[in-house]
């Protein structure tokens, strides 16, 4: 399953009409029950952590990958420190902010960020144009961070993945407390998406900071 930007925003607004309709007594339609349970498409992971280092090609979400990473790097852990300033080379504006349920923004912050900015020079990497893949996905609360490309395939550090969705989180708040959602474009045709929409069986686990 592949997602375009477009569908993962259309995914965000249906899950919140879906939410608003059901409050109201209807039942929410199957086919979006559906959607929102099917696995995503998850990220690869390619090249080192750090120069000389052990490299890798390997395909997951963060959780999954972060603990395989680590035995080829004892000492990797979360990158709790906060960013300070992004490239505006890459980066000309600040991120779109979406009015949307959206993700979880503890989530966000506290488990997908730190384990993406620890990746130090592994590249994250989306071949197909006009796709999404999920560097991290988590059902409860439902909450992800996507790699979108847009004429062409992508790759890009991982670590720039997780400070934009740091900075993503930190800007985008409301309208419902403790969400976030948004976009950060990219001037070289990508982008990279803060969202609440992850398959609601998967994983089945989120990594632990610190």
């Amino acid at each position: 399953m592949k997602f375009s930007t477009l569908a993962i925003f259309q995914t965000i607004a249906a899950v919140f009409c879906a939410k608003a309709v059901a409050a109201a007594g209807v039942p929410v339609p199957k086919s979006l029950t559906d959607i929102l349970a099917k696995k995503p498409e998850p990220m690869r992971f390619t090249g080192s952590i750090s120069a000389g280092g052990p490299t890798v090609d390997i395909t997951g979400t963060i959780d999954e990958v972060f603990p395989k990473l680590k035995k080829l790097y004892p000492k990797l852990k979360p990158d709790l420190s906060p960013t300070t300033s992004l490239p505006k080379r890459w980066f000309p504006g600040p991120p779109t902010c979406y009015s949307t349920v959206g993700a979880d923004r503890y989530t966000i912050l506290n488990h997908a960020v730190p384990h993406l900015k620890a990746l130090g020079n592994l590249m994250c990497e989306v071949r197909v144009p006009r796709t999404c893949l999920a560097a991290y996905c988590a059902p409860s609360p439902n909450s992800g961070v996507f790699l979108c490309t847009e004429a062409a395939g992508v790759r890009i550090p991982c670590r720039r993945m997780g400070e934009n969705a740091e900075l993503i989180a930190n800007t985008c708040i409301g309208p419902v407390p403790g969400r976030t959602t948004g976009t950060r474009w990219d001037n070289t045709g990508y982008h990279i998406v803060v969202a609440g929409v992850c398959g609601g069986i998967y994983p089945k686990g989120v990594p632990k900071a610190g």
